[in-house]
């Protein structure tokens, strides 16, 4: 369990905020040469292509929002989306320097249309109580929770983030300043291993074990033995092909244990990619399934606390088997606490 997290989240949404210093005027970082990133898997590209380039169109439906934007800065995309969203963006000093953006996304949950377009960019996120109540006494259920600040860079005077700061994407290093670094081989740097021979031995054999972890998941993961599968799983990391592959195995795998191991893999996963996936999964038919998917949940909720996890899992306060009920009444007091 990431208690440590969880706390920081709680508080977090009691909106016991301690507010960091900003800069007079927080840089936008310019848009540079490389090629945009791809266009959400859901969306449909030629609509961002027949805006002029470089422009952003955010609108939102009910409690969807939909995102075009044609190779524009993702910062100019994210401002967009919290005029429409209802939350501010603060750019801090450390914040990156991003590739534009080529996204389009139709009638997108608020979270995932943050990730989209903040995709591989460090962020944090702060939610509120809607009612504006930070009294710690007023009950926690039933009271709507909302997005009010998302922050990029380095916000806090010491460089690390505010207190109160949830960080889906990892945390900011508080010793660095500027951009991040670079990419090992990029045009900014030689690769560092480049005059050491012991580290690029050491590296020749990591990439070695790394390729003979993935050859062995895509041998197995489809495997028509039930423990191949599972071996399968326990080597997985939640991201790339193995995110898709154990949300496969989590949605139509024949074993229970198979499922349940795929949901505690997910559970390790960054949080915004794998919150769907295993919110759809509380509707599994085995109970043991359900029960380890909501303390996987539990573990996503402490780095993201979105309230459709917490509506999605107190609905199953009432479920028939008592396993799943204990899971739910952990999950309750944890976050209540």
């Amino acid at each position: 369990m990431r208690r440590s997290a969880l706390a920081v989240a709680f508080l977090c949404l009691l909106g016991c905020e301690v507010e960091a210093p900003q800069p007079a005027t927080p840089p936008v970082p310019p848009a540079p040469a490389p090629a945009a990133r791809r266009a959400a898997p859901a969306g449909r590209p030629e609509a961002a292509l027949a805006l002029p380039e470089g422009a952003v169109r955010v609108t939102r439906s009910g409690a969807g929002f939909s995102v075009l934007a044609h190779h524009a800065p993702p910062f100019e995309a994210l401002a967009a989306l919290g005029e429409a969203a209802g939350f501010r963006t603060e750019l801090g000093a450390g914040a990156p320097e991003a590739a534009p953006l080529l996204l389009a996304l139709e009638s997108a949950p608020l979270e995932d249309a943050l990730a989209e377009i903040l995709a591989g960019i460090p962020y944090h996120v702060h939610y509120e109580f809607a009612d504006g109540d930070l009294s710690p006494k007023r009950p926690f259920e039933g009271r709507e929770v909302v997005l009010t600040r998302v922050g990029v860079g380095e916000l806090a005077s010491a460089g690390a983030p505010p207190p109160t700061a949830v960080l889906p994407r990892g945390p900011v290093d508080p010793g660095r300043r500027g951009p991040p670094p670079r990419a090992e081989g990029s045009r900014f740097g030689k690769r560092p291993d480049r005059d050491d021979p012991e580290r690029a031995r050491q590296r020749e054999e990591a990439a070695a074990r790394e390729r003979e972890r993935a050859e062995k998941v895509a041998r197995q993961w489809d495997d028509p033995r039930e423990d191949a599968r599972l071996e399968a799983v326990e080597l997985m990391e939640p991201e790339g092909e193995d995110l898709a592959r154990l949300e496969t195995l989590l949605q139509g795998d024949p074993s229970p244990e198979v499922r349940v191991a795929a949901a505690e893999t997910l559970a390790d996963g960054e949080a915004f990619e794998v919150m769907d996936g295993l919110l759809a999964a509380l509707g599994d038919s085995d109970p043991g399934v359900v029960a380890a998917v909501v303390r996987g949940l539990e573990d996503v909720y402490g780095d993201a606390p979105s309230p459709r996890i917490r509506e999605r899992v107190l609905e199953l306060r009432e479920h028939r088997d008592p396993g799943v009920r204990e899971a739910v009444a952990a999950f309750e007091e944890w976050i209540e606490e």
